[in-house]
């Protein structure tokens, strides 16, 4: 039995996957001054991705309208945190005038190994859209990764929403399950 996702890809999937490869390889992620100076890059790059940062090409603190032309012109692919690059004015003015593509990052707070796992899993869709739209464009990576895990069903090939995933248990069970279980008590620190 032949399933969809054990069949070879076509010439026609491996010809786009072959063109997106390249694409990256000429342009690669910018990571701006909020993800470049943290260990984002090099995570990226272990896992093979081409990546440059913002310290190893502008001076720090270099004003966001400067170095997005620079890198625009460049034909690198800009990946932020910052909401300002879509929001302030003179960058927005910037992003629209140099033909940018910019990648925001939906927040700036999580580790730099989840922005790392959601960037590589997402590599293959940032590059679909690189290669599909010209800039000007902002795009957001979640770093949810819900849609990679999808269609959830039963051996027997019916389908299981979230409701039938997670079983309500009446709380009497509940109750009574905690009665079998016996009381662990930790055991107190000896000084050794």
């Amino acid at each position: 039995m032949t399933t969809e996702s054990s069949r070879a890809p076509s010439k026609e999937q491996l010809s786009t996957i072959a063109t997106l490869r390249l694409l990256e390889n000429q342009r690669p992620l910018f990571l701006d001054e909020d993800q470049g100076d943290k260990k984002l890059p090099s995570y990226l790059r272990a896992a093979g991705i081409n990546v440059r940062a913002h310290r190893e090409v502008f001076k720090k603190g270099e004003e966001d309208e400067v170095w997005v032309r620079e890198v625009a012109k460049r034909g690198w692919v800009i990946v932020s945190s910052d909401k300002g690059l879509e929001t302030n004015a003179l960058n927005r003015l910037a992003v629209e005038e140099s033909g940018a593509v910019v990648f925001l990052l939906e927040e700036k707070n999580s580790r730099a190994e989840f922005w790392a796992a959601a960037l590589l899993v997402s590599r293959t869709r940032i590059y679909e859209i690189v290669l599909k739209h010209k800039g000007p464009l902002f795009a957001t990576v979640k770093r949810e990764t819900r849609t990679l895990v999808v269609d959830p069903r039963r051996p027997d090939g019916t389908s299981c929403s979230f409701d039938q995933t997670w079983p309500t248990i009446p709380p009497k069970s509940i109750e009574a399950t905690q009665e079998k279980l016996p009381l662990v008590k930790p055991e107190p620190a000896t000084g050794s």
